[in-house]
């Protein structure tokens, strides 16, 4: 896997919690610790300094509760949950946490876990397609002949990617979003979300959506994509 460094925050009102952590982490050297935060505050103006590639995120901090961290910031890093207890699990798979660890931590399930943070940051990068291309995707035993063209966007869920097709059944691909976002033509395709690519030929309109967030209407289908503020200051400035 790649040694790339990879910036991470750690947030936890347990001082030796912490020390803990990033004692594990020494075993790591591509996990840079960018900073520390006991509170939810604290961590929010981290995210927003750093923009981290994970957030070691403690679930029950003093009077505060872990998750309420992303509605502290303008766009929700990618996340692997810190606690003593596992009730919390089914929240974390709703905000799409890397992962979860209970504590004591293991060194193992840590490196667990930093083994599929490390699959949104792949070494070697396939040649980018060119738009006209076709890709040749299998799935359960099926080959699916995929032309770039049909592509309407493509979603991050758990392991795999949703292809989502104009007039076409959604084909899984079991890769990261990251990786077709290298492959794929930048000039046709734009990152709209951490977990949402899309076929800019496509798009019928954007227009703005609470919370300083935008709707992008996909030609042909009803339901918006929602645009983060971040990914949406990066598509002006590709204009």
């Amino acid at each position: 896997m790649s040694r790339t460094s990879l910036g991470a925050l750690i947030v936890d009102d347990e001082r030796l919690a912490r020390q803990e952590l990033r004692a594990l982490l020494q075993a790591h050297p591509e996990i840079h610790v960018q900073g520390e935060a006991a509170t939810l505050e604290e961590g929010a103006a981290l995210v927003q300094q750093f923009d981290p590639a994970v957030v070691f995120l403690d679930m029950q901090l003093v009077g505060q509760r872990g998750f309420d961290l992303l509605a502290h910031v303008d766009e929700a890093p990618p996340i692997i949950v810190v606690s003593a207890h596992d009730r919390y699990a089914w929240r974390a798979f709703e905000v799409e946490a890397i992962d979860y660890l209970l504590k004591p931590v293991r060194p193992e399930r840590l490196a667990q876990a930093l083994e599929r943070l490390r699959r949104e940051t792949p070494t070697a990068v396939s040649p980018t397609l060119a738009y006209e291309d076709r890709v040749y995707l299998t799935e359960r035993g099926r080959m699916h002949a995929v032309a770039l063209t049909e592509i309407l966007w493509l979603k991050a869920a758990d392991d795999y990617v949703e292809i989502h097709r104009a007039a076409h059944p959604v084909v899984l691909d079991r890769s990261t979003l990251t990786m077709w976002q290298h492959r794929l033509p930048d000039e046709h395709f734009a990152r709209i979300h951490r977990s949402t690519l899309v076929n800019l030929n496509h798009v019928a309109s954007i227009a703005r959506a609470p919370h300083a967030t935008y709707w992008v209407h996909v030609r042909g289908h009803e339901q918006p994509l929602r645009m983060s503020r971040r990914y949406a200051a990066a598509l002006r400035q590709r204009s």
